[in-house]
């Protein structure tokens, strides 16, 4: 684990699983070698995330963000939430660290507002049902695994092209699914900038693996998927969060 990308990746990982007391013995042991590479930044960043972690659920703080809007977000949504405006009030530069909470966020709401309905909707596939095209709600069906962002904006491509006499099943049902979707969603799933703006987001969730960056405009338009000054962005809107 001596790259910095795997460091940093590792620590956040550890964390997001609950295991900050490992978190914190991870950053101790190559703090050091983080301040060393010029990280010193991202090291006091990380170190506050895993202060955080390990306060007991009784002495969490609060919801930094008052907004009534935040409560419509899922727990763990509103977590990240806090950490993303905390990470970006104090690191500047860690524009893909933060912006993964962002991308965190969005995927949470996707599953619990659009994927999670449709899934408690179906029966198990059929094997000799399978489609291609959407192997990954598929696999949701059989082992309860959500798909991530990539695979969300690419099965609601799928659902925008022209059906055809030899569609399956369950992409017959997905399409039903979301014509009979209430709005802001019901526009939004059928919007190619929606699905645009998802797989932007997921090949920002991609790069988590590289320490790269993102340019100042590349992470604005992140953080407002998410965060418009205090009031959603547009896509949490676009799910119904208002």
């Amino acid at each position: 684990m001596g790259k910095p990308a795997t460091v940093v990746n590792g620590v956040r990982r550890l964390i997001d699983q609950g295991k900050a007391t490992q978190a914190d013995e991870i950053l101790a042991t190559y703090r050091e070698h983080l301040d060393s590479r010029g990280m010193s930044q991202v090291a006091s960043w990380l170190g506050e995330q895993v202060a955080r972690a390990k306060l007991p659920d009784h002495a969490a703080k609060p919801i930094e963000l008052d907004e009534t809007w935040v409560t419509q977000l899922e727990p763990e949504s509103q977590e990240w939430l806090n950490a993303a405006i905390a990470g970006n009030e104090k690191v500047s530069d860690l524009r893909l660290g933060i912006a993964i909470y962002y991308c965190k966020i969005v995927e949470r709401e996707l599953t619990s507002k659009l994927i999670q309905p449709f899934i408690d909707s179906q029966p198990v596939t059929d094997p000799s049902q399978f489609d291609r095209d959407l192997k990954d709600i598929q696999r949701c069906l059989d082992s309860e695994r959500m798909p991530g962002l990539g695979s969300i904006a690419h099965v609601l491509g799928v659902a925008t092209r022209p059906g055809r006499h030899d569609d399956s099943v369950l992409l017959r049902s997905w399409r039903d699914y979301l014509r009979g979707l209430s709005e802001p969603q019901k526009s939004a799933v059928r919007s190619r900038d929606f699905v645009d703006s998802l797989r932007t987001l997921a090949d920002v969730r991609n790069r988590v693996a590289h320490l790269g960056d993102l340019t100042h405009d590349e992470f604005v338009r992140v953080e407002r998927a998410v965060l418009n000054d205090r009031v959603p962005g547009v896509i949490l809107k676009a799910l119904g969060i208002s």
